[in-house]
């Protein structure tokens, strides 16, 4: 939920990114206004703004922080009543504490499994949205609007983020992920291979799907890598993640070279790629319902079952006779 509000926020400043755009006019007005929140930005770095997580505090072996931490806390509330700090009271002995290990870290394949599967498929999903949303264009050779273009892009990522909502917690993430990362390829597949057969209210359609669903991939593979990296690299790995998918998307304005003549090429890559990704998809672990890894050895151990498992009997075709009688 706190994840679904968190996306639907962004939405909204995208929203309001266009409106500013909207009311400057001008290049330099928009620049002017969009650097000016960037005091605020500044004071995210500033120390006890945003305290760490206290879970993190432990897992990470930093006995001075949690100190500073539960000492400023009790200064500010003399009750404790927020379940969130109770392990700050049970703090395990120094020898028994996890912490991170490097060696260990650069040998535990099924970590770095999940975050490469993540991560390329947040690359795929990030930079083949701009192929929908400039798909008509380039193929009837008409410029669609800026803004239109801009608005469909964020309407579909509002959308995306209310389907997850309502889809993730009953059909789990990974089910979701394929389906959504198989929309996404059939779409571009169908676009690419029918072009010369579709009508433009078919091209239409299967664009705004595209678009709609990549939006709905690129926005779940956050949510999956938070789930699935172990808390003493959560951050790292969700930041390594969105750096890939902005990657992706840094790819876009390579359509826009050359009056567009790269974009079908840029176009048959990513759709190559998408349906990679919806196979490597098969290979990740499915985390509804279940606790967040917190060690090196949870994330290690929080992997898939394998395919074909059978389910072993344990009833006995003959009875085990009894020595007594």
């Amino acid at each position: 939920m706190a994840t679904t509000l968190a996306g639907l926020t962004t939405v909204a400043g995208e929203l309001l990114l266009l409106a500013v755009a909207l009311g400057c006019q001008s290049w330099r007005g928009l620049l002017g206004a969009g650097s000016a929140p960037l005091t605020l930005f500044l004071s995210y770095g500033v120390p006890g703004v945003f305290p760490e997580s206290p879970r993190w505090l432990l897992l990470s072996e930093r006995s001075s922080d949690m100190n500073a931490f539960s000492e400023r806390r009790n200064s500010n509330r003399d009750v404790r009543d927020d379940e969130s700090f109770t392990e700050l009271d049970s703090e395990p002995a120094p020898s028994s504490k996890p912490h991170l290990s490097f060696p260990e870290l650069f040998h535990s394949r099924n970590i770095w499994k999940n975050m490469c599967v993540l991560g390329f498929t947040s690359f795929i999903s990030h930079g083949i949205s701009h192929c929908y949303s400039s798909f008509r264009g380039d193929v009837r050779g008409t410029a669609p609007s800026f803004y239109w273009t801009y608005l469909l892009s964020v309407c579909a990522g509002g959308g995306a983020w209310l389907l997850l909502w309502m889809t993730v917690d009953r059909c789990g993430r990974r089910g979701i992920l394929l389906l959504s990362m198989t929309m996404t390829g059939l779409a571009s597949l169908i676009l690419l291979g029918l072009m010369e057969y579709l009508s433009e209210t078919a091209i239409t359609i299967f664009s705004v799907l595209g678009l709609f669903s990549s939006q709905a991939t690129a926005s779940l593979c956050i949510l999956f890598t938070a789930e699935v990296m172990p808390t003493i690299i959560r951050g790292s790995g969700v930041g390594a993640v969105l750096a890939l998918g902005c990657v992706g998307r840094l790819s876009s304005p390579l359509m826009d070279l050359r009056n567009h003549y790269g974009y079908f090429l840029h176009h048959v890559v990513y759709s190559s790629l998408a349906l990679l990704a919806v196979l490597s998809i098969l290979l990740l672990p499915e985390s509804k319902r279940k606790p967040l890894p917190q060690t090196l050895a949870d994330g290690e151990q929080y992997r898939r079952p394998p395919l074909g498992r059978r389910r072993r009997d344990n009833v006995p075709l003959l009875a085990t006779p009894n020595p007594e009688t």
